[in-house]
């Protein structure tokens, strides 16, 4: 749709606008850039394992969040009726949006330096200009715009509509699921509240409660047997139904269909939610932030809720007595798990809540 498309300059570096390609819920955008400082000349304090110039990893430990580094490439994106987002705004998703959700990059070099990073943002832009903007201190790029016709994407996005369906359904393996919205979650939004509590994550509307720690190793063989552990005890107490499953967008999970419309679960984290069944929760996600699993699953008849939440090492259960008692009893799950009440901080010895 669009390629190529200079979006800053400096003597000391190039920043481009690789592409952008509209889909019926938003564009995809891929940044490269080229910057003839040495590479490892672009790397933050304590940053190890090298720059990464688009904020992904900020802030680091230490770092001050109301300061940015230098070496951050930011960019960002401007709609006609005024909302704007940035790659370096955090995980608190706006209400209403647009939000820049990071796709796949790489980077590497020298004595120069190069860098590329995928963006997907959404929801489309109403009619108007959709301003680009990009900012590199650290390379005596200012602040600069370039300023495109949305009507540019949307009629791409409306081209893409017959590809990928009515907004509602994806499409995998043969068939369409039907996707969530804020009536299927309002359950959990409507009664749960930020804190240290098993209620952060789960309603306080179940007989029992606990949390499950995730295995150490977060690939490999360890994490197989806990997903599958996990998927075949609710399989054995669940009558058979459809299930919700919740992919959180963290930036650098897969979400399993990166161009669905995200649904608001919690404060304000972007889920993709799909209704599909025990099967699909353990076969459809490769490695994610923590687990394969989906970060959210519950049947459709409520009778039990798992909760991954944001960078937490472990996931939260609520359900019937019955169901906290198998998974304690559990040989392969039970030495990780442990039983909490709706008041107790349910943080498990020697972890942190994030």
């Amino acid at each position: 749709m669009v390629s190529e498309l200079l979006l800053a300059r400096s003597e000391q570096a190039e920043v481009y606008i690789d592409y952008i390609d509209a889909y019926p819920e938003g564009f995809e955008l891929e940044i490269r850039a080229r910057a003839s400082v040495a590479y490892g000349e672009l790397a933050r304090a304590g940053d190890e394992s090298g720059p990464h110039p688009f904020g992904r990893h900020w802030p680091m430990v230490g770092e001050r969040r109301d300061l940015l580094p230098p070496q951050l490439l930011r960019v960002g994106v401007k709609f006609a009726d005024g909302r704007s987002a940035t790659n370096i705004g955090g995980h608190d998703r706006p209400v209403g949006g647009p939000v820049i959700d990071a796709l796949s990059g790489g980077w590497g070099g020298g004595e120069e330096s190069r860098f590329h990073q995928g963006y997907w943002i959404s929801p489309l832009p109403p009619p108007g200009p959709v301003s680009l903007v990009g900012e590199w201190p650290a390379v005596e790029i200012p602040v600069t715009c370039q300023v495109l016709d949305a009507q540019v994407i949307l009629d791409a996005a409306e081209q893409a509509r017959a590809m990928f369906g009515d907004g509602h359904h994806v499409r995998r393996d043969g068939r369409d699921w039907r996707l969530g919205s804020d009536v299927e979650v309002r359950w959990i939004n409507d009664r749960t509240s930020a804190g240290n509590t098993i209620t952060s994550a789960i309603p306080p509307v179940f007989a029992s409660y606990c949390t499950l720690e995730l295995p150490e190793a977060n690939e490999g063989a360890e994490a197989v047997r806990h997903a599958h552990a996990v998927i075949e005890l609710l399989t054995a107490l669940t009558p058979e139904q459809p299930w919700w499953l919740g992919y959180l967008d963290t930036g650098a999970s897969d979400v399993v269909f990166p161009y669905a419309p995200r649904t608001t679960v919690y404060y304000g984290y972007g889920y993709v939610l799909v209704e599909a069944g025990p099967r699909q929760a353990a076969d459809w996600r490769e490695q994610g932030w923590n687990w394969s699993l989906p970060d959210l699953m519950f049947p459709a008849d409520r009778s039990w809720l798992v909760s991954t939440m944001w960078d937490d090492s472990w996931s939260s259960i609520g359900g019937s007595e019955q169901l906290v008692e198998r998974v304690l009893s559990d040989t392969a799950l039970g030495p990780r798990a442990r039983r909490v009440v709706a008041g107790q901080d349910a943080t498990p010895p020697g972890h942190e809540a994030s």
